[in-house]
């Protein structure tokens, strides 16, 4: 079989297409499908009838086919025309929010770290309330927030305590479930 110069060109091309297309990386789109979606200085708002709700962080991290996502140094703001409740983290602080598989809705976001709630009166950003606790568990469609791990409100000198302590954005009520203990201080 002879060698010409057009079929060793022809031989060199199938050979640095075969090999090119074995070693080709994902195109950006394939990486896309393959991998989790990051932002960074993550900033997400949802907005109910009453309530405007903002979950901020230093970084969201979300698996494309997962119904959750990761959010590092979590925050969130919870405003009504009534009270505006600010939830902040140390730096340690985790969060994770919940989706709906179908809607890609929000269903929970739940907060964990040295957590600190401030709740204030939005007409003059008085303090109503201060907390804190270990994990924070907001339920959007019950519209409630869940204060675990030692949770501990202060409204002024007074001390309320509990294993769990409810708060209802609804009606801006708290309502407190096992070992509780309230101590009332003179100001």
């Amino acid at each position: 079989m002879e060698k010409t110069p057009e079929r060793v060109l022809l031989i060199f091309i199938c050979c640095f297409l075969v090999v090119s297309g074995c070693a080709r990386k994902p195109s950006g789109q394939q990486l896309q499908q393959q991998s989790s979606q990051e932002m960074r200085n993550f900033r997400t708002e949802f907005i109910g009838e009453a309530l405007k709700v903002v979950l901020v962080g230093e970084s969201a991290e979300k698996d494309r086919n997962a119904s959750k996502a990761s959010v590092i140094k979590p925050g969130l703001d919870i405003a009504t025309e009534n009270f505006r409740l600010e939830l902040t983290t140390d730096a340690h602080g985790t969060g994770e929010v919940f989706l709906n598989e179908k809607t890609q809705n929000v269903e929970k976001v739940v907060i964990e770290g040295n957590i600190t709630i401030v709740q204030k009166n939005p007409k003059n950003l008085q303090t109503n309330f201060l907390a804190t606790c270990r994990k924070a568990t907001y339920f959007r469609e019950k519209q409630i927030m869940v204060f675990e791990g030692e949770p501990e409100i202060r409204q002024g000198a007074n001390r309320y305590r509990a294993d769990r302590i409810n708060y209802s954005f609804s009606d801006n009520r708290l309502t407190f479930e096992g070992n509780v203990r309230v101590s009332f201080e003179k100001e």
